[in-house]
Parts: structure tokens; C-alpha cells; sequence
């Protein structure tokens, strides 16, 4: 079978990871795991790096992607069909694999936003089926820090697939996963901001009810949630914060402040999901996108909410599609 790459860059995480791994089942019938490399978009080790563009280049290119990323959710939420012509936007971390022989090394990139199927040699499969009995259904990835992504080669962050992958032990908290159509969503409560809790409100999305009401994507930079919702936080946020609005020559971002040292302090951020209280490090709902500027990592959007990798940075992430759980821990990632 040929093999096109170009279109391999294309598709989803799964989708490649049954080809790469479907052959090294042929070799390896006990193997009970593996792990792949998770290389940011702009990592030195990328494919797409471009060595001339600053971190806050980078950082607002990653924004740009975001954008078009929940457009692809959007669309894709509206189709009812398996098949459709809607084509997968490119991702924030690809993987370097090698396919065929003798082996052809390509860059891929990773989707773990969805369970999407494909169509294989004229028969639809299950992406999640093909390779379910081998990996018991379970693959879990720790996304380091964003500008580790951009300046360090030695450190990536990883995915790993198998039984031997669950994540546990003291620290960890687990979340019911909802698949609905082909997102991977968790049910998202409340946040809360110092002692001050929000109730979610839903979007209009009319597809995602409120139980799995936030879509899980390794794929999106930035953390989307519903205008009214998002109306509050940020209310709730410059209530609580003790310094020097500024707004972002970008317009990218709605909420951001003055900093010398590219940090500010912010009050505790905690999301409550259903069983389940994550919190926020500064770090991942605040960033430096430019000198002296710093902003808030969630924005609002009126149709989809995405939980994006800032937020997901420094915690290792388990996906349990037999118990349907989603698990965090909060790890460092650059040491994982």
C-alpha cells in the first residue's frame, strides 16, 4: 500500500499510531506499551520551526492556530455523517515516526481532542478498535511547559500508550470522560477564583449538553469558554488583582496587565470538574506575550468550549476509554 505523508500530516493522532503501531504488533505480540515524542509546533526539533521568529512570535502564531482550531470543532460538530469533507486543522505537537519499508521517517501531527474513525483499504475502522487490544484502551501524554517547547531540544514532552501507562497514586483526581460524535469532553462545574466560586454556564453549543460541556485538546493553545461565562471571570480576575491593566496590541487576548518580570500575582485559580478539582498554576493561566505585557490564557468563544494545552501543561493526563475517566496528576513534565 502506498503511503501519502503529506496527507499524514493531516490526520489524527490515532489514525497514524494504528499504522505505526499495527506493525510493530507483527513483531512485538507482548509488547504492553510504548512512548512517542510530543514535539511543539515550533520546537527547534520541528519541521515548522523558524529560528528567525521571537517567543511572542511563536506564542501568537499559536493563538492564530487556536482560532482556526475551534473553527474545525465548530464545523465538525455539525456533521452528522462518519464521512465528510472537513479537513483536521494542524495541531500544536507532532510526532516523528517511521512507516513502511524499507522505513520512511515523517512528521505527523497528534490529535488527542477526538475518537475520529477512518476509512482503511475501503473499510471503515475504528481507530480506538484497531489498536485497543494492545494498548487496553489507555495512552496518557505530559505536555512540559510552553517556552521549554520553544528553547530546549533535549526535553519534549511525550505520549505513551499501553496497560502499563494508568495514572495514580497520591495527588491524582479523576473526571468522568463523555465521547459525544467524536470529541473526548469532560463536565466542567464551576471555576473557582480565590474563595469565589462561578458556575459554568454552557454555550450555545448545542451539541455538547451540560454534562461533557468542555472539549479535552492537546491540539488548541488557549482555553475557550462561553462569552457569558468567560464575562464573569474576568470580572472576577481584575477584582482580585493588584496591578496595571493594559490592553494587548494584538487584540488577541482580553485580559492583560503590565509586568516588569513577565509575571503578576493572581489568586487561585480551581476548576472543578464532576469529582474532580484541578488547580492552575499561575503559569498556566497567565503568560508573557510580549515585554512587559502578560495575559490571561482563557478567552471567550459564543459556540465551543476547549480546555487548551496552557492549562494542561505540568500535569500528567491519563485517558481511560474502557472506564471512560480522564486522571491528572500534577508532574513536571520536563522530568517525566
Amino acid at each position: 500500500m502506498e503511503i501519502d505523508t503529506k496527507a499524514f500530516t493531516l490526520i489524527p493522532m490515532l489514525v497514524l499510531l494504528s499504522f505505526f503501531h499495527l506493525s510493530l504488533v507483527s513483531c512485538h505480540n507482548n509488547v504492553n506499551g510504548f512512548t512517542l515524542d510530543l514535539i511543539h509546533h515550533d520546537s527547534p526539533l520541528s519541521p515548522y520551526h523558524n529560528p528567525s521568529n521571537t517567543p511572542f512570535e511563536r506564542l501568537q502564531n499559536a493563538f492564530y492556530r487556536s482560532s482556526s482550531r475551534a473553527s474545525f470543532f465548530k464545523k465538525k460538530s455539525h456533521v452528522n455523517s462518519i464521512q465528510s469533507t472537513i479537513t483536521a486543522t494542524d495541531g500544536e505537537y507532532l510526532m516523528k515516526i517511521s512507516i513502511g519499508t524499507p522505513p520512511i521517517d515523517i512528521f505527523a501531527f497528534a490529535d488527542t481532542g477526538s475518537d475520529l474513525t477512518w476509512t482503511q483499504c475501503g473499510g471503515k475502522t475504528s481507530i480506538v478498535n484497531q489498536i485497543n487490544q494492545e494498548i487496553k484502551g489507555k495512552f496518557s501524554y505530559c505536555l512540559i511547559p510552553f517556552e521549554s517547547s520553544l528553547t530546549n531540544s533535549s526535553i519534549t514532552s511525550h505520549i505513551n500508550f499501553g496497560d502499563t501507562v494508568v495514572v495514580s497514586g497520591p495527588g491524582v483526581v479523576s473526571t468522568p470522560l463523555i465521547r459525544i460524535q467524536t470529541f473526548y469532553t469532560l463536565s466542567l462545574e464551576s471555576i473557582s477564583i480565590g474563595n469565589k466560586t462561578l458556575p459554568f454556564k454552557s454555550s450555545n453549543f448545542s451539541s455538547i449538553p451540560p454534562q461533557g460541556n468542555i472539549i479535552i485538546d492537546s491540539g488548541t493553545t488557549l482555553t475557550l469558554v462561553p462569552v457569558d461565562f468567560y464575562a464573569e471571570l474576568e470580572k472576577t480576575l481584575v477584582d482580585s488583582i493588584n496591578a496595571t491593566r493594559k490592553l494587548d496590541p494584538s487584540k488577541s487576548y482580553r485580559l492583560c496587565y503590565t509586568s516588569e518580570n513577565g509575571t503578576i500575582d493572581v489568586p487561585k485559580i480551581v476548576v472543578h470538574f464532576t469529582n474532580a478539582d484541578l488547580e492552575l498554576p499561575p503559569t498556566n493561566t497567565f503568560v508573557q506575550v510580549a515585554e512587559g505585557l502578560v495575559c490571561f490564557t482563557m478567552v471567550p468563544d459564543e459556540e465551543v468550549s476547549i480546555l487548551g494545552n496552557l492549562a494542561q501543561m505540568n500535569f500528567l493526563i491519563g485517558f481511560d476509554l474502557v472506564a471512560n475517566k480522564v486522571s491528572f496528576l500534577p508532574t513536571d513534565c520536563t522530568k517525566h
